[in-house]
């Protein structure tokens, strides 16, 4: 069975992503404030993993635990984001939407095979 990992997954299109993968991949997701407590509820096999992607060592422990739980990695789903207008929010912005997904990117290589996918939302 193929395995993917979806970040921001607790609500909107990261829960949908998570929940039609769920049905025949082995599925890990990211969540940080808010639970995934409804998708947990449908899909009770999903592996949670709480994390703040604004920090940059979040990306080898979230990779670790997917490849601890399942033991591989075949698709990246890159669907966290952070959207923050005021002045002060351009590095979580940037930490969330493009640095975390290349951490996390970084962090797979070594568990990625020929095939694998990775999609930024």
């Amino acid at each position: 069975m193929r395995t993917v990992l979806i970040t921001g997954a607790a609500r909107g299109i990261g829960r949908a992503i998570a929940g039609a993968f769920a049905t025949d991949h082995a599925t890990a997701i990211t969540h940080n404030a808010t639970r995934p407590d409804t998708l947990l509820a449908a899909h009770p096999d999903i592996h949670p993993i709480q994390a703040d992607l604004s920090d940059p060592a979040s990306a080898p422990r979230i990779i670790a635990s997917v490849i601890a739980r399942f033991g591989r990695l075949d698709v990246i789903v890159n669907n966290a984001g952070a959207i923050e207008m005021d002045d002060g929010n351009a590095a979580l912005n940037h930490a969330v939407n493009v640095a975390a997904p290349m951490a996390l990117l970084n962090a797979a290589l070594p568990h990625l095979h020929p095939g694998a996918s990775v999609i930024n939302i």
